[in-house]
C-alpha cells in the first residue's frame, strides 16, 4: 500500500498566543513493509479502528495503535521512546493518528 501512517497534533493557541502550530510525523510507511510476516495482520487493525476511512483523534485508540505497530516489530526502542516524548507534550494539543497516499506527502519522518 503507497501511504503513510502520520502521527501528530492539532496544534494550540491561547489568549491570541500560537503555543504549537500543529505537527504531523511519518509513523510508518506501509509500502516498505509489505512484505514482512505481520503486515495483513497490521493493515486488518488499522482497517478495524477505521484509520484508512477518517483522521483518529481518540488517544485510546491512537495509544493502542502505537503500541501495536511497536509489539508487531516496526518500530525500535528508540523511536518509541521518541514517540512517547511527543505524546506527552502534545497531547494537550489534540493528538491525531491517520493515513494518508505517500503521493504528495510531507517527507519527515520520526527515526
Amino acid at each position: 500500500m503507497k501511504a503513510y501512517i502520520v502521527f501528530g497534533c492539532e496544534g494550540r493557541e491561547e489568549s491570541e498566543l500560537i503555543l504549537c502550530s500543529g505537527i504531523k510525523n511519518i509513523l510508518l510507511d506501509l509500502e516498505g513493509i509489505e512484505r514482512t510476516e505481520n503486515y495483513l495482520d497490521l493493515i486488518k487493525y488499522l482497517d478495524f479502528i477505521k484509520i484508512f476511512d477518517k483522521s483518529c483523534f481518540k488517544t485510546n485508540v491512537i495509544t493502542n495503535a502505537i503500541c501495536k505497530i511497536y509489539e508487531m516489530g516496526y518500530m525500535n526502542d528508540k523511536k518509541y521512546e521518541k514517540l512517547a516524548y511527543f505524546y506527552n507534550m502534545h497531547r494537550i494539543c489534540g493528538l491525531s493518528l491517520c493515513c494518508i497516499p505517500k503521493e504528495g506527502a510531507c517527507e519527515k519522518k520520526v527515526e
